[in-house]
Order: structure tokens, then C-alpha cells, then sequence
């Protein structure tokens, strides 16, 4: 294999990445969709309000934990939260880097995460023993990428899916307002 076809082989592989992820970020306002209650092209026109996707996930959070037929799924959401959160780390890497021809026998190019000669100068200076070091990728590392956010977006789509028919279900049979509520709902001097 040439080294132009490891690099492109790096390219589709990345290319995957970048659409699982974006079905992730789909999912997640498919997720919203769901649970706002709101006419499908709203509730995707408030997500698209949102530019931070850590507020995107907040929101949703937030409307989960007060949903009472979705607060039993909480746990769930909490668990692709986490993980949206560690796989992002794991995108930004593959949406901000350089492609690198390694020297050496047997080199191939690498897809090296945010990479600058700045960064390049530090590990020469300390001799590689930096802390954080981030590893360079392969092709097959980023298929693995790709695979991971495929699996957490169709988690989520799931838990849309579900919160969907729990919502329909609360709107076939509504809550009763309990006595506080009942309270607040009774007919004053001034709301009469």
C-alpha cells in the first residue's frame, strides 16, 4: 500500500468518524424533539438556537429530570452524558489535526491530533515525556472512533424513541395535579 493510499484510507476512516458523530449530535436533538412536547420543526429550531452542545445536553438533562414519565430513564441519560462528554474529547481530536508522514522504515502517515510545530517543539524539548501526550492514529483507530459514537447515537436515538411513546402515553392519560397543585388552581377573588 503507497503511502497515498494510507492517507487516504485515514481520510475515509475519518470521514466515518465525523458522520457517526454528527448522528450523535442528531440524536441528541432528536432527543430534545421528544421530550420538549413542542411541534417537531420547533423544538429543532430552539436546538439550533443553542451553539454550545454542553448547553444542548444540559437543557435535555434538565427536561429529563423533570419529566415524570422521563425521570425514570434519568440514569440512562446521565450514563450517554458521560460518555458524550469522553467521546467528544475523542472528536475534537479528529476534527483538529494535521496528517503527518512519519521517517523510519515501515512508516506510514499518521493522523496526528492537534498537531503544530509548537507542539512538535515541546516533545522534542522534553523528550516525549510530557504528560498528556496524544497518540497519533491510524486508520483503524479512527474506525474505532467511528464505531463508538455509531453505538452511543443509536443509544440515544433509542431513548428518544422511548421517552416518545412515554410523552404520548402521559398525553392519553394526564396527570392528575396533586393537592398542591389543586390549591394553586382553585378559584380566587382575583383569578375569577
Amino acid at each position: 500500500m503507497t503511502s497515498q493510499d494510507q492517507r487516504t484510507e485515514i481520510f475515509v476512516a475519518l470521514g466515518t468518524a465525523l458522520d457517526a458523530w454528527s448522528a450523535v449530535e442528531r440524536a441528541v436533538e432528536a432527543l430534545f424533539a421528544a421530550i420538549s412536547g413542542t411541534e417537531i420543526i420547533v423544538s429543532h429550531t430552539i436546538m439550533a438556537s443553542i451553539r454550545s452542545f454542553e448547553s444542548r445536553l444540559e437543557l435535555c438533562t434538565n427536561m429529563i429530570a423533570l419529566m415524570k414519565p422521563a425521570g425514570a430513564y434519568r440514569g440512562f441519560w446521565n450514563k450517554c452524558c458521560r460518555k458524550i462528554r469522553d467521546y467528544e474529547l475523542d472528536r475534537n481530536q479528529l476534527a483538529h489535526f494535521t496528517i503527518v508522514e512519519q521517517c523510519g522504515p515501515g512508516a506510514k502517515p499518521a493522523l496526528v491530533p492537534y498537531f503544530s510545530a509548537g507542539r512538535m517543539a515541546l516533545n522534542v524539548i522534553q523528550k516525549g515525556k510530557r504528560k498528556h501526550k496524544i497518540a497519533d492514529l491510524n486508520a483503524q483507530d479512527i474506525v474505532e472512533r467511528a464505531q463508538r459514537f455509531g453505538a452511543l447515537a443509536y443509544a440515544i436515538e433509542w431513548l428518544g424513541l422511548e421517552l416518545h411513546v412515554a410523552m404520548d402515553m402521559m398525553k392519553e392519560n394526564p396527570l392528575q395535579p396533586n393537592d398542591l397543585a389543586r390549591e394553586f388552581l382553585k378559584p380566587t377573588e382575583r383569578n375569577i
